[in-house]
């Protein structure tokens, strides 16, 4: 084989073994209480970050997560009936999620989400 093949090859294994940077799948905010709201990431590698949030909203960096993720939390509404039906009617709010890469994620709570 010639040298370039030898280098193409290697550049190709290169390539293919790079991962694929996990993105988030799901995302929860509930009340924490007293203490503020539990945001909760689940990534498409498995991972599950979580934070506390002020329930007015907030932002920040997950601490001990392996993604290097950002949040922004933006309250729109709280429902009178959280305490009783919780997650189901937790609060109206966007979550905004970047990536160190620049990727940025929006999901709507708490229903749906769009990346």
């Amino acid at each position: 084989m010639t040298r370039f093949a030898l280098f193409g090859l290697a550049l190709l294994a290169a390539c293919a073994a790079r991962p694929e940077a996990a993105v988030p799948d799901a995302v929860s905010l509930s009340s924490g209480g007293a203490a503020g709201d539990r945001l909760e990431v689940r990534f498409s590698d498995g991972a599950t970050c979580r934070a506390m949030v002020p329930s007015t909203g907030g932002e920040g960096v997950f601490e001990a997560c392996p993604q290097a993720q950002g949040y922004a939390v933006q309250v729109h509404h709280r429902s009178l009936l959280e305490p009783i039906f919780g997650p189901a009617v937790s609060p109206y709010a966007t979550v905004t999620l970047t990536a160190a890469s620049g990727r940025v994620a929006i999901f709507r709570l708490p229903t749906g989400g769009e990346r």
